[in-house]
């Protein structure tokens, strides 16, 4: 349109300009004054036709350059705002797996505590029949070497004796024994009643004839010694003393008594 317009707008100016020259070609016989004034007048707007013809052009190819910058720039905006919108809902997706996530670890840590807890429990009485079941062994030997020595005494002879395999076997772990050296046994055929996973050695004392020799007092007190055990700020449990996290709550364990820096010389 502003080409169509401009276009026009110069064969009006062609027409004005032949105009012009008819006019100062009528006007060649009168005098010169006032034919001048008319072509100053012609040409004068045929200047200001061909100025606002430009003018118009250049505003017209002004308003379309900026529009399509601004097409452009919406375009990119409303991008944005869509990947702002995408990103946000999948960090609220993220979150709420995250927190879900969250709540099934805390579960799976707390059921860790309470079987770690069953099972220490279950340890420590474990432990505590053990040596109650070690013991019970070596009385029963005891009583059964005494009888038999008894029934030798009385005369009844050999066949009369307890056998060894009268007494129920059972893998037993061994007890601890004091680091005095024990006698060799003198009746090899109590061997065969030691639970596998006792030693000979450990059992000397419940397979002699003769009573045992008497064991220190402070020795049997430290046979089955528990290890040093301090009580945990958090959840109020015993654990070792020099543990430096509980296994019960996971807590950071801290000592009554820390130790002092070095003083650097």
């Amino acid at each position: 349109m502003d080409l169509w317009r401009i276009e026009n707008g110069s064969k009006g100016s062609q027409q004005k300009t032949g105009r012009i020259a008819a006019a100062l070609g009528f006007m060649r016989g009168q005098s010169r004054k006032p034919t001048v004034i008319i072509a100053i007048g012609y040409l004068t707007d045929f200047v200001l036709l061909r100025a606002a013809g430009f003018e118009s052009w250049w505003r017209v190819d002004d308003y379309l350059t900026r529009k399509r910058e601004l097409l452009a720039d919406l375009a990119d905006f409303k991008e944005n705002e869509r990947f702002i919108e995408e990103t946000a809902k999948t960090i609220d997706e993220l979150n709420r797996e995250k927190e879900e996530h969250s709540e099934i670890i805390q579960q799976i840590n707390q059921d860790k505590c309470d079987l770690e807890k069953q099972m220490d429990d279950a340890r420590f009485e474990q432990r505590e029949r053990e040596t109650q079941l070690a013991r019970k062994y070596e009385t029963l030997l005891k009583l059964m070497e005494s009888s038999n020595e008894k029934i030798r005494e009385s005369g009844l002879g050999e066949e009369a004796t307890i056998h060894p395999d009268d007494i129920p076997h059972a893998r037993i772990p061994k007890l601890p024994t004091p680091p005095a050296p024990l006698p060799t046994p003198q009746w090899k055929g109590l061997t065969g009643l030691i639970p596998p996973m006792m030693s000979l050695d450990q059992m000397m004392m419940a397979t002699q004839f003769r009573p045992p020799p008497a064991v220190p007092a402070h020795l049997k007190a430290a046979d089955h010694q528990s290890p040093p055990m301090k009580t945990c700020q958090s959840c109020f449990q015993q654990i070792h003393r020099n543990a430096p996290i509980c296994p019960m709550c996971k807590s950071k364990s801290r000592s009554k008594n820390p130790k002092k820096p070095k003083k650097k010389d």
